[in-house]
């Protein structure tokens, strides 16, 4: 590392610029395949050395981590390429063992038949990141196609092979694929007059054209599948909570009535039972993975261990999400249904949405729900896109989807400002995207009434969200230590558990005025 340290300058960058054997070689051995330790190194000037040996030059740093960024493109579009031309192999070869979901459901030939032809892109097509090409930028990648479900276990795979690690692509590039989960454009209605396009999403499953049902009865669905997102959204929320902080939630929410009450009980129960799980699925990882020596702290492992492990149940959990989607489907596909066929689709319409949200409760960080994802895709980054081009998009969700898109920044804010607490300024400029999110929301479900702009917290949370996106658009905005001066408010942990207070009470007094 000394001497690594002593020859980054930006002649050696640019010497090394485009040889991936190079810069992969670095990432695996002097940052250990780990993203973060490349991070805090060559953007925060982080060296586990300390002050033992001179840092890098900052520049020199930047210009290196630019070249690892490039590095990630290339590596994981080539894992996607090797993912797409092995799924129909990995498809036709996919064990039915006793406990497989689709074996359980009594699928097997049903898959079988849905393997046997086609091409591969109709089993799985990623789509385009959601993450820019910043410094600072994670990847997020969905889906398209039948069987994205197992396409993500096999890319996870095809990584850790292709570059001989034990850990998987969110720890080694902060880069992560997903199975398909809540965009489905086929059934998105644009109506477009002149300029400007009136755009209403809509989900996955629709029984009044699936089924034959009547719009009524597809409306009861909706709502039912509202009120279980909302629930997961809320799920999403407690996992970024301390226990003392979710304690002060249930307090400020109680006097809604016994529902919210038990509600928010079921939420925690929810939240102790995957704890467990992941917990559980992390013991046989943490004794069968060799360590080496390293001069980061433990705590960076355990991390990369908690995420194979959570990937690892997100995957197996993906299954049975399969099972239910290929039993709508050949429901769907049969010609004349009985009154128990629509019967079973509206239960298994309602399953999927279930299984859908437990499922990515263990992805690596991504929204749980419909309406979080719906609004910062659609109604945020369509919009924001349409804008730029001089056309005029405007997205249609309901206030129960804004309210599962509140709930879920405001566990985003706090997860931001739990995630980078070691820079305290930098945790607030993180935070200020996801309580962006959360007032654009809340500003939406409280329909110009006082209940949101006249709370104490909303003036300057509002203040800090804007600082944030001028500040993320601005040529400083891919630079930890540039980025520092603008939100110097924010010097010390006592700092940032005042803005947690802030946004949790926002959240839980807001979302208390807001019927479902």
């Amino acid at each position: 590392m000394t001497a690594f340290m002593g020859r980054l300058t930006p002649e050696y960058v640019q010497s090394i610029s485009g040889k991936d054997d190079v810069l992969q070689k670095l990432l695996l051995e002097i940052f250990e395949s780990d993203w973060t330790k490349a991070k805090e190194c060559l953007l925060f000037d982080r060296w586990p050395l300390g002050k033992t040996v001179k840092a890098p030059h900052h520049s020199a740093s930047l210009s290196l981590m630019g070249e690892l960024v490039k590095l990630r493109t290339r590596v994981c579009n080539a894992v996607a390429s090797t993912t797409q031309r092995t799924i129909l192999q990995q498809l036709q070869q996919e064990p039915l063992t006793a406990s497989n979901p689709l074996h359980l459901a009594g699928l097997d030939a049903a898959f079988r038949l849905e393997v046997s032809g086609g091409s591969a892109e109709l089993h799985f097509s990623p789509l385009t990141s959601t993450g820019a090409e910043k410094l600072t930028s994670d990847i997020d990648v969905a889906s398209g196609g039948l069987n994205t479900e197992i396409a993500v276990r096999l890319f996870n795979t095809n990584f850790r092979q292709a570059l001989r690690v034990n850990w998987d692509p969110a720890t080694v590039f902060d880069y992560n694929v997903y199975a398909a989960d809540w965009i489905f454009p086929q059934n998105f209605v644009d109506v477009v007059v002149g300029n400007t396009t009136e755009r209403t999403p809509r989900p996955e499953d629709i029984l009044a054209t699936d089924s034959g049902e009547s719009p009524q009865t597809d409306a009861r669905l909706q709502r039912e599948r509202a009120r279980l997102l909302v629930t997961a959204s809320l799920l999403h929320l407690r996992r970024s909570c301390t226990p003392s902080e979710w304690a002060s939630y249930l307090q400020q929410r109680a006097s809604e009535g016994a529902l919210i009450v038990t509600q928010l009980q079921v939420v925690n129960n929810q939240f102790a039972a995957f704890s467990a799980e992941i917990a559980a699925a992390v013991t046989p990882l943490r004794a069968s993975v060799p360590r080496s020596p390293s001069l980061w702290p433990d705590s960076y492992v355990e991390e990369a261990l908690e995420t194979r492990a959570r990937n690892q149940i997100y995957q197996n959990r993906l299954l049975r999400v399969k099972a239910l989607r290929l039993s709508y489907k050949l429901l769907k596909e049969t010609a004349t249904k009985t009154d128990a066929d629509r019967q079973q689709m509206y239960t298994l319409a309602m399953q999927i949405t279930e299984a859908l949200t437990d499922s990515i409760y263990f992805a690596n960080e991504v929204y749980a729900t419909e309406g979080a994802t719906l609004h910062a895709t659609q109604a945020i980054q369509k919009v924001a896109k349409a804008r730029s081009e001089g056309r005029i998009l405007v997205v249609h969700l309901t206030d129960t989807q804004y309210l599962q898109s509140f709930h879920e920044n405001v566990g985003d804010a706090l997860h931001s400002l739990s995630h980078y607490e070691s820079d305290p300024s930098y945790a607030a400029y993180r935070a200020g995207k996801y309580i962006e999110r959360m007032l654009l929301a809340g500003e939406i479900l409280a329909k110009g009434a006082p209940v949101l702009r006249g709370h104490q917290s909303y003036a300057f949370l509002k203040a800090l969200a804007e600082k944030a996106a001028v500040v993320k658009a601005s040529e400083d905005g891919d630079d930890p230590v540039k980025i520092a001066p603008f939100f110097q408010d924010y010097k010390s942990a006592a700092d940032l558990v005042l803005l947690r207070k802030a946004v949790l009470k926002l959240g839980a007094e807001l979302a208390g005025k807001i019927p479902e």
